[in-house]
């Protein structure tokens, strides 16, 4: 960056993303992080968060293949996305991603067709009412098809190996948690009765790393450890983003000006308004979105 820049950049901290991986073990020591993709693929991210071990929750073929680039082996990846393009699938199946998420039975011909050994893992629909970012009405099958998107994922000689959820982004209800985690449990006992031997449920992401994290680890804590002991042999994953980076960057900006409005006849206090090189256009668009939810 050149002195007199008006160019805006970001200043990372990786101290900060390590410890937030201690944050999470300390807290949720059961439950193995897949870093979200999508939030931050920064190199220097994925390089530090590979080298703690952390497994990594893809979205698109694009995201695979920087992971593969950068040395992450295929069986620490998750195509956690239900809606997947054939090619996507198929070259998955090719660079040996065997783990993936389907919530539909068209997803299943497709994967059955272009990954019939793949290692799949149901999303069901939860209750996101809580959040401010909601997921449940695009994703997730509702509990009472389960059972026959089930079955037809048997008909086609598919390996269903567990569940997973998402309670939405932003969530202010802790308990949301424990009902999401109930609902896993009934869908466990289903696929049993059905002959699947399930051995993962993935909790989802949308953590922040604010103070009501231990509050929130607590509850996820206490449901597990009583709806999926130790002895279950059930692994317990999750995918968080912004919980490993959102204290890790700090984003510099110029003023590239400023103007100050004139008092109106009732109020006699002026305003000063200062535009900076980037904003809502910008690494802040996030924000529109949330405001129109």
């Amino acid at each position: 960056m050149s002195v007199g820049s008006e160019v805006p950049f970001y200043v990372a901290n990786l101290d900060n993303v390590y410890k937030q991986s201690v944050k999470w073990q300390t807290h949720l020591p059961r439950v193995k992080p897949f870093y979200a993709m999508k939030c931050n693929n920064t190199p220097a991210v994925i390089r530090t968060l590979s080298a703690l071990g952390i497994g990594f929750d893809c979205a698109s073929k694009g995201e695979i293949e920087i992971l593969l680039s950068m040395g992450v082996t295929p069986d620490r990846i998750i195509y956690a996305n239900v809606t997947k393009p054939p090619s996507h699938i198929s070259y998955a199946c090719a660079s040996g991603v065997d783990m993936m998420t389907f919530d539909c039975e068209e997803e299943l011909l497709k994967i059955s067709t272009f990954h019939p050994k793949a290692k799949l893992v149901l999303r069901i629909s939860v209750d996101d009412t809580k959040a401010l970012v909601k997921l449940g009405s695009n994703f997730g099958v509702k509990l009472h098809a389960v059972v026959d998107l089930l079955k037809e994922a048997q008909k086609l000689q598919l390996n269903v190996i567990g569940v997973s959820f998402h309670v939405g982004s932003f969530c202010s209800d802790s308990e949301a948690y424990r009902t999401a985690i109930e609902d896993a449990r009934l869908v466990f006992d289903q696929a049993k009765r059905l002959g699947f031997h399930m051995t993962l449920l993935d909790i989802g992401g949308g953590f922040t790393g604010e103070e009501e994290f231990p509050e929130r680890a607590l509850i996820i804590n206490e449901t597990l450890d009583e709806l999926f002991p130790v002895e279950s042999g059930v692994q317990i994953i999750s995918e968080p983003g912004r919980f490993f980076v959102h204290s890790a960057f700090t984003l510099a900006v110029n003023v590239i000006s400023k103007k100050c409005e004139a008092p109106g006849s009732a109020d006699k206090t002026r305003e000063m308004i200062y535009f900076l090189s980037d904003g809502i256009h910008g690494s802040f668009g996030n924000v529109l979105f949330y405001a129109d939810i």
